[in-house]
């Protein structure tokens, strides 16, 4: 009886040393941080900052969802606009805890409660490349207002046969969306910038 009992035990203490790998839960809802609805829209100051610290104005951008469809059993929404320093004109859609394009590129990525250091592809680039998801709890003040706490969305990329690193950072406001977006790469001698203006995101 007593060998039974001691094989129980060693069973179950075998069996909670396992739960130790538990699936990684997000902490967000991303659609919560990227409305995605027909009809929201948003409008960019667009500027260039050099290496000296001079501020260049270029051309304000929007982004607006026109419609949404129905794909592979996906919803997804068509996003457009003029914006050039974001991959747009595309077709976004919930999946897990993703935004991302019908090519597979990733808009934004819900942390989670560990750090998964998993590589992704970015697809849309043909280059390989990393993205990471993480809370900012500081004020973030943008001509749209002040945001706090925001999620900052970095995706890193490298350009076959060359020494450039492109680091794209994206500053997510909860039911607001994109906030604050940041271009910069290795090697260049300016950072480009956008910053939210105004927007329009259906409740």
């Amino acid at each position: 009886m007593n060998k039974t009992i001691i094989t129980l035990l060693a069973i179950c203490l075998w069996l909670i040393g396992c739960k130790k790998e538990e699936p990684l839960i997000p902490l967000c809802n991303p659609g919560n941080y990227f409305p995605l609805e027909t009809g929201n829209y948003w409008v960019f100051r667009n500027f260039r900052i050099n290496d000296s610290g001079i501020v260049e104005e270029r051309e304000n951008d929007s982004m607006y969802i026109s419609s949404d469809t129905l794909m592979l059993g996906f919803r997804y929404y068509h996003l457009q606009g003029s914006f050039s320093d974001h991959p747009i004109n595309s077709f976004l859609t919930r999946d897990n805890n993703q935004i991302r394009s019908s090519k597979g590129y990733v808009f934004y990525e819900c942390p989670r409660i560990f750090d998964s250091k998993k590589l992704y592809p970015l697809i849309d680039f043909d280059y390989p490349g990393t993205i990471s998801t993480r809370r900012i709890d500081s004020l973030l003040t943008v001509p749209a207002g002040d945001f706090d706490p925001v999620m900052l969305f970095e995706a890193h990329s490298m350009f076959q046969d060359t020494v450039w690193i492109v680091t794209y950072k994206c500053y997510y406001a909860k039911n607001v969306g994109m906030v604050k977006f940041i271009a910069r790469c290795v090697g260049c001698e300016f950072e480009n910038n956008s910053e939210l203006i105004r927007y329009h995101v259906n409740k």
